[in-house]
């Protein structure tokens, strides 16, 4: 199962109301678009995947934002 599908099995189990905050998410056209956020997302997983960037361990991501980078 995919990472969508897998979300989307999450987000039918959901009350109405949590459905439609996340649809305002996914469709708010302000600073923060978490649709730009999701694309992002996925071009750094493909260029992980294909080694063109390194992967980071959690532990290294902790790090860095408790650091602000």
């Amino acid at each position: 199962m995919s990472t969508a599908q897998a979300f989307y099995e999450l987000y039918k189990q959901l009350p109405k109301k949590a459905k439609k905050e996340i649809k305002q998410l996914i469709e708010n056209e302000s600073d923060f678009s978490l649709m730009e956020e999701i694309r992002s997302g996925l071009k750094e997983i493909k260029a992980i995947k294909s080694g063109v960037v390194q992967e980071t361990s959690l532990e290294d991501f902790i790090k860095e934002l408790e650091n602000g980078h």
